[in-house]
């Protein structure tokens, strides 16, 4: 029992403590306000210019922007119907592109201004959220990061900065040379660590929580002269967690058939 409970320990506590060092490097690390269009709406004149997601504004005709405070400022000074021209970098790729600005969708905002069409990455939004992650809710948050990318990629995306190279990075201001590397390191370290050793301690054999179970089974049934019934009893547990997680998976798609 102490032999199989120390692989799922060692498990447990390595990921415990890379997503220890994960949140602690987080908390050096400074979002900036940086134009990095992260979205870009359907139909808009953004998504009409072809500007694609992912790109960094530098100049917005021929000004050129630092901060989306900086685009903002341009823009408040436009009408629907102007033309502007977008500078941009994708993955390091400088594009144009021309736009012809509409006006705002009236369940947005009431601006009179022209109306471009994207959502920018909100690094600020993301650091209050890493900040909250040595909590439960928070340590939950990291476990499903991945699942979430995903299914939703458009509403979680920014989280990909931990799992990948990303885009966002550029907004942020690290305080040293590989440090998303690192946090991805010590991410899917934690992850897999966590993951591995939750599912090796489920009471089903043949993991490691199943032998824990029919040695604590065994032991307790020979104490009253019943270790007949110790198959049986380990064989019923097995196979109720074999069906609690099935359904976890199959039950969403019996729903939406």
């Amino acid at each position: 029992m102490r032999m199989f409970g120390a692989g799922i320990t060692n498990n447990i506590v390595l990921g415990l403590l890379c997503f220890g060092v994960l949140v602690v490097l987080l908390g050096f690390a400074t979002p900036l306000s940086t134009p990095l269009v992260s979205g870009v709406y359907a139909g808009a004149p953004a998504d009409a210019a072809g500007f694609p997601a992912n790109s960094l504004i530098t100049e917005v005709n021929g000004i050129s922007v630092a901060s989306r405070d900086d685009v903002a400022r341009i823009l408040d000074a436009t009408r629907p119907g102007d033309t502007i021209t977008l500078r941009s970098e994708n993955h390091g790729v400088p594009a144009t592109h021309t736009l012809t600005l509409a006006a705002w969708p009236a369940e947005m905002s009431i601006k009179t201004s022209g109306y471009m069409g994207v959502s920018y990455y909100d690094a600020g939004l993301l650091k209050r959220i890493f900040n909250n992650m040595l909590s439960p809710v928070g340590f939950l948050v990291l476990l499903a990061i991945p699942i979430w990318v995903i299914l939703d990629p458009s509403q979680y995306g920014s989280f990909m900065i931990l799992m990948n190279e990303s885009a966002g990075s550029v907004m942020w201001d690290v305080p040293f040379p590989f440090f998303w590397f690192i946090i991805q390191l010590l991410f899917w370290c934690g992850w897999w660590n966590l993951v591995v050793g939750t599912f090796n301690a489920l009471p089903l054999v043949p993991l490691d929580g199943g032998y824990i179970l029919k040695e604590g089974v065994d032991r307790l049934l020979e104490r009253k002269g019943l270790i007949r019934y110790s198959g049986h009893v380990v064989a019923a547990v097995s196979y109720a967690m074999l069906v609690v997680i099935l359904a976890i998976f199959l039950l969403p798609k019996l729903l939406h058939l």
